[in-house]
């Protein structure tokens, strides 16, 4: 799995809104117990604030009329899966964008009236494009796992039964004007051993040799922060509080001065409440967050996850990788106020039953490294057979 890695308008200055707005919104706290005009005034920064931080997260950018044409048709899991977007917008060739080919794993059931949805990647990977001499195509090709899962028809959706299929997804991203823009195409991938029909050019091929020959990154990266490790049938890997942490404690201490102003009584009535509630569920969820840490280990579909706390075990939760469960990604929003040379946000890894919702990891850093452990999971797990 390469590097692939795209900058976010949203990154240092949406840190910096989403900073200011936490830091108003508590000082608009304090302000309401002495002036209730300063506490609005505050406390309407930080909902301004607040929407400026959502605008920047999800502006994109238009890359204009796109058209996709795979070569081969469909694209072979032995041999290549490439092909060529054609694009109207001048600008789109100077942006240096990127293509994501993933493999995705659909889960669906029905719940009376409602279809609920999970989605997971399997496998993806990520390559720079090649624009053609007339400058008007962007030319991709992969070689992914021969024993990934091919395209599959959608089952017939049950009641209360998770039913499963898999699809192929290509994506095109890049930046136009400080936004980002993506677009992305669903195509057939079968198994077969089909060649693109039109080669590409030789400044493709050699830009790519170097990405062929370290495939492996992203699971280095994953080994170096989680320890990622495998002794017989067994797989381990760690999560342990960031090193470093400056927001937890700050967050944390926040709350602790709330609640003790709220005992000591330096606010009455609505206000003291208010103080109270909100210092000590600050306190706790963040005292909490400060010192938490995993240790996993999975045999077979098998997960153990014992949770930690300042190095002192807690308990330990069990759950089974069945058929009806899914591994979910999901990015944590306090992650991005930490200001570090990647600039991406940390992710939890969540494995969801029927039942029940276990956290396996934290705070991976890098989608492409949670990516490649939902991977080595579903492979460990028996989720997809290596030939």
């Amino acid at each position: 799995m390469s590097e692939c890695r795209t900058s976010r308008p949203a990154g240092s200055l949406g840190r910096g809104w989403l900073i200011a707005c936490l830091a108003t919104v508590v000082a608009g706290l304090f302000l309401f117990a002495f002036s209730g005009v300063l506490g609005a005034l505050m406390m309407g920064i930080g909902i301004y604030c607040a929407v400026q931080f959502r605008r920047l997260r999800t502006a994109r950018a238009d890359p204009g009329n796109l058209e996709f044409q795979a070569d081969p048709t469909p694209g072979a899991l032995k041999g290549d899966v490439g092909g060529w977007i054609s694009f109207t917008s001048l600008e789109l060739a100077d942006t240096e964008p990127v293509v994501e080919l993933a493999c995705i794993r659909l889960s669906e059931r029905q719940r009376s009236q409602i279809v609920e949805h999970r989605r997971e990647t399997v496998w993806s990977e990520c390559r720079p494009v090649s624009l053609d001499h007339q400058g008007q195509r962007l030319g991709f090709c992969f070689s992914p796992p021969s024993h990934l899962p091919e395209t599959e028809p959608q089952p017939e959706i049950t009641e209360h039964e998770w039913r499963h299929s898999h699809y192929w997804v290509l994506t095109l991203k890049g930046q136009l004007g400080g936004l980002d823009y993506s677009r992305s195409f669903r195509f057939p991938v079968r198994r077969g051993t089909g060649a693109m029909r039109e080669e590409l050019p030789e400044d493709f091929r050699v830009r790519n040799r170097p990405l062929d020959a370290e495939g492996g990154d992203a699971l280095e990266s994953l080994r170096e922060q989680v320890g990622l490790s495998q002794h017989d049938d067994v797989l381990r890997f760690s999560c342990r509080p960031a090193s470093g942490q400056w927001l937890e404690p700050l967050l944390a201490g926040i709350g602790m001065l709330l609640l003790l102003a709220g005992l000591a009584g330096t606010v009455t009535g609505f206000w003291r409440f208010a103080w109270l509630v909100v210092g000590l569920a600050l306190t706790l969820s963040m005292g909490l967050r400060w010192g938490k840490g995993l240790d996993t280990e999975v045999k077979g579909a098998d997960f153990a996850v014992t949770t930690y706390w300042f190095g002192k075990p807690l308990f330990v939760r069990r759950v089974t990788f069945s058929d009806d469960a899914a591994l979910e990604v999901r990015p944590r929003l306090l992650s991005m106020l930490r200001i570090n040379g990647r600039g991406e946000p940390g992710y939890d890894l969540v494995l969801q039953t029927r039942n029940r919702e276990v956290l396996v990891a934290r705070d991976i850093a890098g989608k492409h490294e949670v990516e490649a452990l939902v991977a080595r999971l579903n492979v460990h797990a028996g989720k997809s057979n290596e030939d």
